[in-house]
């Protein structure tokens, strides 16, 4: 494979694509799918954000739980805690700073239901 096929291509390519109005026509396309999807195209991974984080985890989970000791990422956090008997008062999540694969955070309220 070239220097330029390797190393320059891609990233003209990640600058081309991440121009701001293309990322608002990949969110409002993203956004409004439904159902089971083929992303044709990985490339830089500019299309990953608008998937939301249970996509992405769902690609990363059987590699992560070897490495991680069972850990899992895609499992629906608050449907865990309302099985385990609890009411859920307080629910939310975000990204914290770093890598995405180890920031995403959930915070919230419980109590016995």
């Amino acid at each position: 494979m070239s220097l330029h096929r390797r190393h320059v291509l891609p990233r003209l390519l990640h600058f081309a694509m991440g121009q701001e109005a293309l990322l608002r026509h990949r969110r409002r396309a993203i956004g409004a799918a439904e159902g089971r999807g083929l992303e044709g195209g990985f490339g830089s991974g500019l299309n990953l954000p608008p998937y939301g984080p249970s996509v992405r985890q769902g690609r990363f989970d059987p590699l992560w739980r070897r490495m991680a000791g069972g850990c899992h990422l895609n499992r629906k956090i608050g449907d865990l805690i309302e099985h385990a008997g609890f009411h859920i008062d307080t629910f939310s999540h975000a990204w914290l700073p770093g890598p995405h694969t180890h920031t995403f955070a959930y915070q919230g309220r419980a109590q016995p239901a």
